[in-house]
């Protein structure tokens, strides 16, 4: 059991530097934008609570479109460079 919690941590130490902005841009994008809503918001007020634009999670297909996501957050490009939509697929 100690083996296995020990390559546990070095897994977690290797990801922290992503998860730490990841975890971060989770709990903006969820205090910000309820269950299966769609906001458009300013850029700079997400980068002043801490959003990191360049870390995601993985890659969809929206309409033809490749978008970026953050877990269940769907970030289509950005019609304007001043704001970014985000898309809640949450819907509790």
């Amino acid at each position: 059991m100690d083996y296995h919690n020990e390559k546990a941590a070095e897994l977690r130490q290797k990801k922290r530097p992503i998860s730490k902005h990841l975890d971060k841009n989770l709990l903006i994008m969820n205090q910000l934008v309820g269950a299966g809503q769609i906001k458009t918001l300013k850029l700079s007020e997400l980068i002043s609570l801490g959003f990191n634009q360049n870390v995601f999670t993985h890659l969809v297909d929206l309409n033809g479109k490749m978008c970026r996501c953050i877990y269940q957050f769907i970030i289509p490009p950005a019609e304007s460079p001043d704001t970014i939509t985000i898309i809640n697929q949450t819907n509790d």
